[in-house]
């Protein structure tokens, strides 16, 4: 398991090179990457590096939620990109880099139209310039 300081700086003891993982998806620190595997470890109940959908569904289990073993099997056939039934931890980081990334891009571009609707309201006479009165 790896250990994060507050200074950003993490030591390995094994399971992931977080150096190797930043270089990897250079926009997440070591301690983002550090949180993931502390929640993938949370999941991996059976410790078996591996998250099965029995895994998954103890987790939802005791966050008050009863998924059917369909709807499990559904969420591990999502993010299982080998498909081989469970959820490494490379797989798992993917689903949540990518899920930040669509994440990311949905909040730039509510940004954007918020920014053009705003502009819109100062150019009365639709020229593409804020008009002065």
């Amino acid at each position: 398991m790896s250990a994060c300081n507050l200074d950003g700086t993490c030591s390995n003891t094994g399971d992931e090179d977080l150096n190797q993982l930043t270089q990897k998806y250079p926009h997440l620190d070591k301690n983002t990457i550090f949180m993931w595997k502390q929640a993938f470890v949370m999941f991996d109940s059976s410790r078996t590096g591996s998250i099965t959908a029995r895994d998954m569904g103890k987790m939802f289990i005791r966050m008050g939620q009863k998924p059917t073993n369909i709807e499990l099997q559904d969420i591990v056939g999502d993010i299982d990109v080998d498909q081989d039934g469970g959820i490494q931890f490379e797989e798992f980081i993917e689903y949540f880099h990518g899920k930040l990334a669509k994440s990311d891009e949905r909040v730039k571009n509510e940004e954007e139209a918020n920014l053009k609707a705003a502009f819109k309201v100062f150019d009365i006479d639709s020229n593409g310039e804020i008009d002065v009165q």
